[in-house]
């Protein structure tokens, strides 16, 4: 799922995920993880987010199901879903 610049895969997955960011570098960068039902999972502080890069991320310590990552940074805000399976 590709939405703003952003890309969660693989999808499913086991909690090992790469996030994908294909814009502008990112400040102050923050991935938040929400549930099916809207709650917070899990917040993730990036930091400094490069453009075009990829970073690996471990949700293993979620429960399977769809969650909805939500990027935020200075002047920037996307989501992508992804889904947790064993």
């Amino acid at each position: 799922d590709v939405n703003n610049g952003l890309r969660m895969h693989p999808s499913p997955s086991n909690g090992q995920i790469n996030i994908t960011w294909t814009r502008a570098d990112v400040a102050n960068a923050q991935l938040i993880v929400l549930d099916a039902l809207g709650r917070v999972s899990a917040t993730i502080a990036l930091n400094q987010l490069a453009a075009q890069s990829t970073r690996t991320i471990d949700l293993s310590n979620l429960a399977p199901g769809t969650y909805t990552a939500w990027l935020q940074g200075t002047g920037v805000e996307a989501r992508s879903r992804f889904v947790i399976q064993r």
